[in-house]
């Protein structure tokens, strides 16, 4: 997400709750809350805020879900990578020995190793 595309949704915020948004300090925790997540979640998130006419809303909690959704999601797709080209291009023995490789016994904690997380498999 741009600055441009940040300011315009707290600016539809502070339209809506001028009380609430309009402070640059509130501007500021906000965006480095959720700076690093897309344009179309954050939208999302602001239409939701102004509909239900509460301008109270954690954007800590909001976008600490948001992160844990996008990583489960990366880590399926990685699982799915990894199983679709391993059933296509190598025999159970060439299995066996790219997963002795890793040192793992199984395509999930060889996957968790690949990633740096050798804690998440147990």
């Amino acid at each position: 997400m741009t600055d441009y595309e940040f300011k315009t949704q707290m600016q539809r915020l502070s339209d809506a709750f001028p009380s609430h948004y309009s402070s640059q300090q509130r501007t500021k925790l906000i965006f480095e809350r959720v700076k690093d997540l897309d344009l179309g979640w954050f939208r999302k998130l602001v239409d939701r805020i102004i509909l239900t006419n509460d301008p109270r809303f954690n954007f800590d909690e909001a976008s600490r879900g948001e992160r844990l959704a996008r990583k489960q999601i990366n880590l399926t797709t990685d699982l799915i990578r990894a199983s679709e080209a391993i059933s296509e291009q190598i025999t159970d023995q060439g299995f066996a020995n790219a997963l002795a490789e890793f040192g793992t016994n199984s395509l999930l904690d060889a996957v968790f190793k690949k990633r740096g997380n050798t804690d998440a498999a147990k």
